[in-house]
């Protein structure tokens, strides 16, 4: 069964490659800019490294241009995209309340930021699980129960050896929070610095935990990056 997974991966990112590669005439330098556009856009949905370094390598035999000049426009891409990705946090933190608060009347999201934050990380966790190896944080800091409920739960479905699926939240959730669950884990997640978004919720979450906590020292810590 792994093999036959690792198989079609590889099947479906090859057919992605020879689908963009037949579009592009690499006589003409402007298909040739476009074509490296797409490349980047596909790789950057790639979560295994090898397979990247694989198709950058082919698309730079393609079309005559250099693999190192391929990965600066994959570079500038995770960046712009992580940039893009801020800056519509930013714009939620900003807007009017009700434009991020759920819809279900027993889930409430009385530090809007924070609870943005937890959605970060309940929508990671389950695109791979495996990052709750990397998450190091105190659940009762979450400011929604449902969140810290599920993240408890999905440490314990993980250390058995499973993988977080919303089907073990059945048994737990009711119908309402069931479907909150499923539209905080439908919103796209970068596959690209993952890892560095974890950091970051995790940050915002503990710094939020101790403004409504109003412990200043702890406060003064999370920000020198102390602990």
């Amino acid at each position: 069964s792994f093999s036959n997974l690792v198989t079609k991966s590889e099947n479906d990112s090859k057919y992605k490659y020879d689908r963009i590669l037949e579009k592009y005439n690499f006589e003409e330098d402007l298909d040739k800019i476009e074509f490296v556009k797409e490349i980047v856009t596909m790789l950057s949905k790639l979560s295994n490294s090898v397979e990247r370094e694989i198709f950058a390598t082919k698309a730079s035999v393609a079309c005559g241009i250099s693999k190192e000049a391929i990965s600066l426009e994959f570079a500038k891409y995770i960046k712009n995209t992580r940039k893009k990705e801020k800056n519509k946090k930013n714009l939620e933190n900003m807007s009017p309340i009700n434009s991020v608060i759920p819809k279900t009347a027993d889930i409430i999201y009385k530090d809007v930021k924070s609870a943005m934050a937890e959605e970060g990380i309940i929508s990671l966790i389950f695109t791979d699980c495996t990052l709750l190896d990397k998450i190091d944080i105190d659940e009762n800091r979450f400011s929604v129960d449902i969140f810290r409920m599920i993240f408890t739960y999905s440490k314990r479905i993980y250390k058995e050896g499973r993988n977080v699926n919303i089907s073990y939240f059945y048994e737990i959730l009711d119908q309402s929070q069931i479907n909150h669950l499923a539209s905080v884990i439908s919103k796209p997640q970068t596959v690209v610095g993952r890892e560095e978004a974890l950091n970051d919720y995790v940050n915002i979450i503990n710094i939020q935990y101790a403004i409504r906590s109003n412990d200043i020292d702890l406060i003064l810590k999370l920000k020198s990056g102390s602990i």
